[in-house]
């Protein structure tokens, strides 16, 4: 399955964002990360709508394990990839995109912390450790996009 989506970027910037879905061995959903591609979580969170599907909402370990590998494989192995959670209405309240309380909460080391300042959820994996983070929204960062296999 591919779609081409052009972006605008707050900054101006075009970006041809390329989707390719993969499943992930023993995962039911599909998932999609450019290496590529730097956005804000809006605009992740947007064009991952355009493509039928929502940013990625981490469910449990071995989910989290598999996007990191998904993450290596492609490249991507400092910084963080946007994810699909937030406390941007309540600070400390972390929702998914679909409005629901995150399921699996295992932060990296030193997260989460309070500030107005980082509302958005992402995955880190530097330094052999990963786990689930917020930043600022207004980053650029990679995303990675999840949808039903079906």
């Amino acid at each position: 399955m591919k779609a081409f989506i052009t972006i605008v970027c707050l900054f101006g910037a075009v970006f041809g964002y390329q989707s390719d879905y993969v499943s992930l061995e023993g995962l039911e959903s599909l998932y999609s990360l450019d290496n590529t591609t730097y956005v804000t979580w809006q605009d992740a969170a947007s064009q991952c709508r355009e493509d039928g599907a929502h940013l990625l909402i981490i469910d449990s370990q071995d989910e989290l394990d598999a996007v990191i590998q998904l993450r290596y494989s492609k490249g991507v192995d400092k910084f963080l990839s946007w994810a699909g959670f937030h406390d941007l209405f309540v600070e400390g309240q972390y929702i998914t995109v679909q409005d629901e309380p995150i399921a699996y909460n295992t932060w990296y080391t030193g997260y989460p912390f309070e500030s107005d300042e980082v509302n958005c959820g992402g995955v880190l994996s530097l330094n052999d450790a990963t786990g689930i983070v917020i930043y600022t929204c207004s980053a650029l960062r990679t995303f990675i996009c999840e949808k039903s296999a079906s």
